[in-house]
């Protein structure tokens, strides 16, 4: 278990500079938080903060931003529409979805704007989103 003890510290001689975790507890919280995003699926609420969120890892909004920037070498708002994509990449396949269009089943997964979806499809799949729907999209036989 990660314990946040001490996880931000002052310097004795400047207290204006703080000392962070270092790589390796960034990458365990980051694997714990990738575990509760996964069960909890928080990444569906729409306008999510990441001060939501550091409550269930018991961090502060700033620690956990430096964690998901230390081990992700991403944003909380990236972080959260990578898994937001990766979410409508597996719904666009579920039958009750089926005649959902890609704006309404990005809405369904936490976006608020569809150039927000349409920026994170690209980021993380390197497409747009008819080539999205093309190549994700299970092909009757």
């Amino acid at each position: 278990m990660v314990c946040n003890s001490g996880v931000l510290s002052e310097n004795e001689n400047d207290p204006s500079q703080r000392n962070y975790i270092d790589a390796n507890t960034a990458i365990e919280y980051s694997r714990l938080l990738d575990k509760i995003m996964q069960r909890e699926k928080f990444y569906l609420i729409k306008n999510l903060r990441i001060d939501e969120i550091s409550k269930h890892l018991m961090l502060t909004a700033k620690e956990l931003d430096f964690i998901i920037h230390e081990a992700k070498h991403k944003t909380f708002n990236q972080y959260l529409d990578d898994l937001r994509v990766l979410e409508v990449k597996e719904m666009i396949n579920i039958p009750e979805y089926e005649d959902c269009d890609l704006k309404c089943l990005a809405e369904a997964c936490g976006f608020s704007d569809f150039n927000d979806f349409e920026n994170a499809l690209y980021r993380v799949f390197n497409t747009t989103p008819q080539e999205f729907r093309e190549n994700f999209m299970e092909q009757d036989v």
